[in-house]
């Protein structure tokens, strides 16, 4: 079956909205999630009408894990990586992905290694 043209165009991000209303990647997220965390009424009005005009459709899995993947725009592959110890991929992505979890309330505590 042949894939739609929304199918064919590549996801809109949370980086994407952010860099249109002109916030940090972060206030987006809190924005687009209704998190909890204030946010100025106009800034949020802003992060939405962009939302809006880029055609943003939040992932519909909607797990911690899609929602860090996402907010990084990394895959859901990459995203998972981070959390093995022994997964070969850039201490940099490794960083980005933890930090984020933490940053939305999770706390990564490392498997023993064994031996």
């Amino acid at each position: 079956m042949p894939r739609t043209e929304t199918e064919l165009k590549p996801r809109v991000t949370v980086g994407d909205v952010a860099r249109a209303a002109f916030v940090s990647e972060s206030t987006a997220y809190h924005v687009l999630r209704d998190s909890s965390k204030p946010v100025r009424a106009e800034t949020a009005e802003r992060v939405k009408e962009a939302a809006k005009k880029l055609g943003y459709r939040p992932l519909e899995e909607g797990t911690t894990l899609t929602a860090i993947a996402e907010h990084l725009g990394v895959s859901r592959t990459a995203a998972t990586m981070a959390f093995l110890p022994t997964s070969k991929i850039s201490d940099e992505l490794r960083k980005r992905v933890l930090d984020h979890a933490k940053e939305i309330g999770f706390e990564y505590q490392p498997m023993p290694k064994k031996g």
